[in-house]
């Protein structure tokens, strides 16, 4: 398939009969350098979710590869890989200052992130693995979810 956003033209061939859908955006190439990747075993996926535009690394250049990540970071990757449309949605009590608290409303609003209770989501709290496998399945059902309805409207 090819695809040229500047003439709105998408070509490719199918050996099939159906309705399609296709969805194109740009491809977003970061600038980022991170400083304190080089020799991590995780480097190359950290790249890949750079250049994704999910993830940014700090202000000041670093990655921190090694630090855990918390409630509010993994949702905030979420909506940026999954490129969920910013919604207002819940905003808890312990995130209404939070410098992700839109991540987490949109993330609430599509249904990928609970609280702890109806006022708390502990943004900083570090996320468990439990909680990042039940945030990619529901995060990953409501991309299914979009891409269907696009299909077959």
């Amino acid at each position: 398939m090819s695809v040229d956003l500047s003439a709105g033209k998408v070509s490719g061939d199918v050996t099939h009969f159906t309705k399609f859908a296709v969805l194109a955006t740009e491809k977003v190439v970061s600038k980022a350098t991170l400083t304190d990747i080089a020799g991590h075993w995780a480097k190359d996926n950290i790249n890949k979710l750079v250049a994704l535009g999910a993830i940014s690394g700090y202000p000041d250049g670093t990655f921190k590869p090694d630090n855990q990540i918390t409630r509010a970071e993994f949702a905030t990757v979420l909506v940026k890989a999954f490129k969920l449309q910013q919604q207002s949605g819940k905003v808890f009590g312990d995130t209404a200052g939070h410098w992700a608290k839109d991540y987490v409303a949109t993330a609430a609003a599509n249904g990928v992130v609970n609280g702890y209770d109806a006022t708390t989501f502990g943004p900083d709290d570090p996320v468990t693995r439990e909680q990042i496998a039940a945030m990619i399945v529901r995060a990953g059902v409501v991309s299914f979810i979009l891409t269907f309805f696009v299909m077959i409207c």
